[in-house]
This record gives structure tokens, sequence and C-alpha cells, in this order.
């Protein structure tokens, strides 16, 4: 398989406010940059080594085509491994799999046994072993909070020895680690001559289509079908944010939310919305992914993620209101705003232009 992107869902490229760089963190090569005029996601595949670390990793699953996770999930036991590939290099890299991922498998499987120390990709870079203990961390914890009857635990097989390093590089080549990796997992880097040496996007390739789409990645439908069969009490257990890497609680300053609907439009999975009247901001955490897209581009910073997530709104699907927010419509444009009783009947956009015209005429 090869790596590739689906710009159109990146968060980057429907804000220019979002700060997301999990991709860019995730990748243990650092084949994964940042680059031209709106800084989309660019990709040096000369230095991917498809290990899928950028796949679980991405809020939205933009990257595909490095491993299938669906498929492996589809057929995983009940006690998995990284499993290698035809040439030493990984054929899957269960460092490709999210703590949703994970708590689908345990779900299926009541007992999942998941052997942390990785592929020889891992080994070499240390990263991928860091992030999947991390997931199986992550995935226990959820589990509890839940009451699931369903556990995760950590299973470590014996390694064969590895074999001796290759010869050091040659005078003036450099001792980088992707020579390094190169000599540790032969096989894992493809010949650049047999394929794109860079991903990056083309604007004229986008689709307008799903530009606009805010549909919930096929992770996300993954867990919540598999949620939807499994025998669950009502949880009452609230975790902390930073235990739960794939979804959030929102909290609103009502007296300062400007009714922008800017973190409506940029969400990339619907889970934020409003009426026609704005006079609400409403929240779905089951369709939150925790890209941080609606807190970059909320200017008075009204919208901020809650301390815990609760993990009853997740299971229920619900679509519950954030806030109530004065909502009047302009006198002069007819759109609505947030009204200070002490102002008049003008939303911003109309006293700035009218500010304008009185310093162009003199009469200010």
């Amino acid at each position: 398989m090869t790596l590739a992107v689906t710009w159109e869902t990146c968060v980057k490229l429907r804000s220019r406010a979002a700060t997301c760089r999990a991709c860019v963190d995730a990748c243990p090569t650092q084949a994964i940059a940042f680059d031209g005029p709106r800084e989309t996601v660019a990709v040096d595949l000369s230095k991917c080594i498809e290990c899928g670390l950028c796949q679980a990793a991405c809020p939205t699953e933009s990257f595909s085509g490095a491993v299938d996770a669906a498929a492996f999930l589809a057929s995983a036991p009940a006690e998995v491994s990284c499993a290698p590939g035809e040439k030493g290099g990984p054929a899957f890299c269960l460092a490709a799999l999210s703590a949703e991922d994970l708590v689908v498998l345990a779900l299926k499987h009541r007992t999942l046994r998941v052997d942390v120390q990785g592929c020889a990709a891992c080994r070499t870079a240390p990263l991928g072993q860091q992030v999947l203990s991390s997931r199986v961390e992550q995935a226990r914890e959820l589990l509890v909070a839940l009451g699931a009857k369903a556990t995760v635990s950590v299973a470590l097989k014996p390694r064969a020895p590895a074999p001796p390093p290759g010869p050091l590089p040659e005078a003036g080549r450099g001792n980088s680690r992707r020579d390094f990796l190169r000599r540790l997992v032969p096989g894992a880097l493809a010949d650049a001559a047999t394929k794109p040496q860079r991903l990056e996007m083309d604007s004229a390739a986008l689709r307008p289509a799903l530009l606009k789409s805010q549909e919930p990645p096929p992770r996300r439908q993954r867990l919540l079908a598999a949620l939807a069969t499994a025998d669950l009490p009502a949880p009452k257990a609230k975790l902390p944010e930073e235990l739960v890497g794939f979804t959030s609680s929102k909290a609103l300053d009502v007296g300062t939310c400007t009714a922008c609907a800017m973190c409506v439009t940029t969400c990339p999975t619907g889970a934020l919305s409003m009426p026609a009247l704005r006079d609400q901001l409403r929240f779905d955490a089951s369709r939150c992914v925790k890209c941080g897209t609606c807190h970059d581009v909320c200017e008075p910073r009204s919208l901020t993620k809650a301390k815990t997530v609760d993990l009853a709104h997740f299971l229920s699907r619900e679509v519950r209101p954030l806030g109530r927010l004065a909502i009047k419509s302009c006198a002069e444009c007819g759109a609505p705003f947030t009204h200070d009783p002490g102002e008049d009947f003008l939303c911003q956009r109309c006293r700035d232009l009218d500010d304008e015209a009185r310093e162009l005429v003199g009469s200010r």
C-alpha cells in the first residue's frame, strides 16, 4: 500500500488559524512538514516508512493507504502484535491503531492482549512504542470508566535477536536517522525510483463537496457502532480531559461569544452547530475528534475545552446547547448578532462601516 492524503479533510486547509500538527509530531522519520502558501501538509515519500503512525494520529483521518486498519480490525485475534513484512519492514504496525481502534477490538474479544514491544521500525524509532503504550492506557481508562466487560492488557512476546547492523554510511553521506533506519530495517524503505518522491496538495484537484462535508472519520463510526451493541451501564464517571485523546467536552462563555459561527463552519465533523437565529451554540460530543480547530478560530476565546470529558454525553450522541446567547437583529443589515443592552442595534460590521464613513466625510 502507498500513503495517500485527503487534503479536503485536513483542518489546516479548513482554516489558516488551525494549529494542529499531529501528523508532523507523529512521524518518526520527519517525512511530514507544512509547506506552501497555506502551510498545508507535504510528505517526502523518500523518507516515509509507511508505518501508519500519521494515520492514527490525524484526528480527521486524512492519511490513508500506509496500512489498512479496518481490514486488520475485522480479522485481528484477541492477542495482537506487529506483523513483519516480506522484506523485514513492518507489514502492519500496531502504532497505526488509535485508542478508539483498541477499544473496538477489546469490546469484540472481551479480553485484548497487545504486544507493545512493536515491530522493527518501532524499535528503531522508539516513538512508535511510546505512542502505542499511551493508547493502550487510554483504552484501558475508557473501558473502566464506561463499565465495559472488556479489558486491554499488555503481552510481551520474546523477540528474535536483531540482525547485526549494516556497514557504516560512506564518508560525506552523514549518519542521519534515515541512514540508521535503513540499516536496521532492511526493505522498509522503498526504492525512491519506483514511486513519487513527494505528496503535496494540488489546488486544482480539490473536491468542493468534500471540503464542505462534516462527517466523523471512519474510526469514530466504528467505535460508535461497537459501543451501541455493547452491554454498557449508564456511565457516571467523567474522565480528566488529558486522559482522552479523541474527544472532549466544551465550555462556552456566553458573555464574550459574538455568535460569529466560525467554530461551526470550520469544525470538520459537524460536532458544533447553531440554529438560524444563532441564539445558542450546540455540541455533540460523539462527533468531536479533539482537533482543536474550534478553539483556534474563536477570537474572543469564548469556547474552551472542559477539564473533564462527559462520557454520558458521548454515548448518548445528543446535540446539547452549550449556552444561550442574547441575540438581536441588526437594524441596518438584518443579520443576527450578540447584543449588549448598553449598545445600539447595529452589528459590529455595520458599526465599523459607519465609523469608516464618518471618517471619510470628516464628521467624526
